[in-house]
């Protein structure tokens, strides 16, 4: 059976994680709430660097404050400090969104960022979201083909998420 907790990214977060990998726990999730808590990725590169073995991910990051190449290369850097180890938890930002004003994700959004990640880490070239943009696709140098999980979480009810 799998154990995992979620916290709040803070800078110090690492101690935690590392006990929690000593204590047996195989999951360690960091919320992606930036006017609440630390940044998480820098979080999460910390911890990578003080364990060995427990999986790490976000709880949850969303498509509205990173556009997808940057979510794709945060997840491509974290699974190469932590290779294996990461699992990528995406959601509509309810919480992250609404602290700064702003409604969460629609869930079409969701869909397009999950799948423009997918295919960035997957190796494919995708087409930029804005095409007046000179440089008309994405692609990563170095694709996580391997190692870095996906997963995606829906809320529809009480998010105004819908779409």
């Amino acid at each position: 059976m799998d154990y995992g907790f979620a916290f709040l990214s803070a800078v110090d977060i690492h101690k935690d994680v590392a006990l929690a990998e000593r204590k047996g726990f195989t999951h360690a999730w960091l919320y992606d709430t930036q006017m609440i808590c630390a940044d998480v990725f820098q979080c999460l590169a910390l911890c990578a660097a003080k364990t060995k073995k427990i999986k790490l991910g976000t709880n949850v990051t969303n498509p509205l404050s990173r556009i997808a190449p940057v979510t794709a290369n945060n997840f491509a850097t974290l699974n190469l400090l932590a290779p294996g180890r990461t699992i990528i938890g995406i959601g509509t930002g309810n919480t992250a969104r609404r602290t700064l004003g702003m409604p969460a994700a629609k869930l079409s959004e969701l869909r397009e960022h999950v799948e423009i990640c997918r295919g960035l880490l997957g190796g494919q070239t995708r087409p930029a979201a804005d095409d007046s943009i000179p440089q008309s696709d994405w692609r990563m140098d170095q694709p996580q083909e391997k190692g870095a999980h996906l997963c995606r979480r829906q809320w529809t009810q009480d998010t105004g998420a819908g779409g």
